[in-house]
């Protein structure tokens, strides 16, 4: 069957046709949205820019001819609640923006849209409660509402500018009854299709992901996936790593026998809360599991998981043998160094991982070794590829600083590893060969000194000593701090004799020789 379906519909609405539509239940909002979090500031300066005709985005929404999505029913939602008919559209993007255009016209009782428009000054401004008017203002809640309005304008006649005043709610009133918003409406879509376009659409230049859509179709009385996602959240700061909540529908996915990807995470939908529940009670626990695994690997902080990938895998073969024996949890950890070296999973999509996974499970089934792409790292590649925090060469070269217990190359002091590995922040390394140096070396304008060959882990103390006076740091250093962060004698006299490029070469060289052991 052709993938081709009629393309989303594009309309243009007036205010009033959406504050009709929202008034009917024509337009419903999904439980995944979690109410409206805008502040004061937000709501004013929507508010401002319709009133000068400035374009604030469009709505997307799915119409739906049954019951696909929970519906908001929370108390913190100022729109009319209503009994739910079929077909509606939810509202997948612009919540925050169509809910202000709503209650702010329409008496609610909260206190968040007791707002009036002062036609003297032209700005929007926040009032106690419906009855705190200012002598030049109108309440916005007046500007539907003929009758209203037109009470207003009676006030407002008996004021000595009274005739300028009312030109002035007129032309406030036309602003917002001659808005016309932007609507997409997706049509005879299934769910899978709209999980796809809400992933790749962009609000406001962030993202969307799919974990708000899997909230909502997972949903029960007995199975809150928010609630979950919060607990295993919570466990995994409590080990001192923050993970991304998709991260966490993935691993549910997992948990389930489900592939990490939209395709197949949408067969969440269709099990009972009982069997969501038993897959979530596995994922924590094959989470815990894969943490600790870090934590021995002395990775304290998911920044050094470069790859979303490599906590997925190990989870997973966590999942398949939650006794994993001491043999696979070390191939385990060669899988990840390695993953990390060679970058194996840059740029790779769900899919992907998803063949790692099984190419793991196959093996610990099989009693064989977990598969791994041996480092193919060069002397030229420490010699001229940056160093950058979060990045996975960048990740693996510092765990392995980690376990080879670095020393402050100016007190000699074993750097715990604590400092470094907490967080991956860049005052946590430092360099000998200032950029110019490295570029002469190297015989091209490099864009830092910090590549990865020049790359050292650095202390307060350490760091201003080697930025005014490398050599004399390098050579005051004992034994035992140079071969901790792997300079050699060799390095050492090729730095002290104007020999940059030898300096490069042989800690290069230093470094894969530790490198290719550590890997093993």
């Amino acid at each position: 069957m052709s993938k081709h379906q009629d393309a989303p519909r594009p309309e243009a609405l007036y205010l009033r046709i959406l504050h009709a539509r929202i008034q009917t239940g024509n337009i419903r909002v999904p439980a995944f949205q979690r109410g409206f979090v805008w502040e004061e500031k937000q709501i004013l300066e929507v508010l401002e820019s319709v009133y000068r005709g400035f374009p604030i985005g469009s709505l997307l929404l799915w119409r739906v001819g049954k019951k696909e999505l929970k519906v908001d029913r929370s108390d913190d939602l100022p729109l009319p609640e209503l009994e739910e008919h079929y077909p509606t559209s939810y509202i997948l993007d612009g919540l925050q923006r169509l809910t202000t255009l709503y209650a702010a016209f329409h008496e609610n009782g909260d206190r968040r849209f007791q707002l009036m428009f002062d036609l003297r000054e032209e700005q929007f401004i926040s009032i106690a409660s419906s009855d705190d008017i200012l002598e030049s203002g109108i309440r916005l809640f007046d500007i539907f509402d003929p009758r209203a309005m037109l009470g207003a304008q009676k006030r407002l006649l008996e004021l000595n500018d009274g005739a300028t005043l009312i030109d002035a709610s007129l032309r406030l009133q036309a602003a917002f009854q001659n808005y016309i918003l932007p609507t997409v409406t997706i049509d005879g879509r299934e769910v899978e299709e709209v999980v796809e376009i809400f992933e790749r659409v962009n609000s406001t230049g962030t993202k969307l992901s799919t974990v708000d859509f899997m909230r909502a179709v997972t949903w029960s009385d007995d199975f809150d996936l928010t609630t979950e996602i919060d607990n295993m959240s919570m466990a995994a700061q409590d080990l001192g790593f923050e993970v991304p909540d998709e991260t966490f529908v993935k691993l549910l996915g997992i948990g389930a026998g489900l592939a990490p990807t939209s395709e197949s995470l949408i067969g969440l939908k269709a099990m009972s809360a009982t069997d969501l529940q038993k897959a979530q009670t596995a994922a924590a626990n094959g989470l815990e599991q894969a943490l600790k695994l870090l934590l021995t690997e002395k990775i304290l902080c998911y920044d050094y998981v470069p790859y979303e990938g490599q906590l997925l895998v190990v989870v997973a073969a966590f999942l398949e043998e939650p006794s994993l024996s001491a043999r696979y949890q070390q191939q385990l950890i060669s899988w990840l160094r390695q993953t990390s070296l060679v970058e194996s999973l840059r740029g790779k999509p769900d899919h992907y991982v998803q063949r790692a996974i099984n190419s793991t499970i196959t093996a610990l089934r099989s009693n064989e070794d977990i598969p791994i792409v041996r480092m193919s790292l060069s002397a030229e590649d420490l010699m001229e590829r940056r160093f950058t925090v979060r990045k996975a060469v960048s990740a693996a070269l510092v765990t392995f600083f980690a376990h080879n217990t670095p020393r402050d190359l100016k007190t000699g002091a074993i750097i715990e590893t604590e400092i470094f590995m907490r967080n991956f922040e860049s005052s946590h390394f430092g360099v000998v060969l200032t950029r110019d140096s490295v570029s002469m070396a190297l015989g091209k304008d490099m864009s830092s000194a910090r590549v990865l060959a020049n790359t050292f882990i650095v202390t307060d103390e350490s760091r201003s000593s080697l930025a005014h006076n490398p050599k004399e740091v390098l050579n005051k250093a004992t034994k035992d701090a140079l071969d901790s962060q792997f300079v050699s004698q060799a390095a050492l006299d090729a730095l002290n004799s104007g020999d940059n490029i030898n300096f490069l070469k042989e800690r290069a060289d230093c470094l894969l020789k530790g490198l290719a052991a550590f890997t093993s």
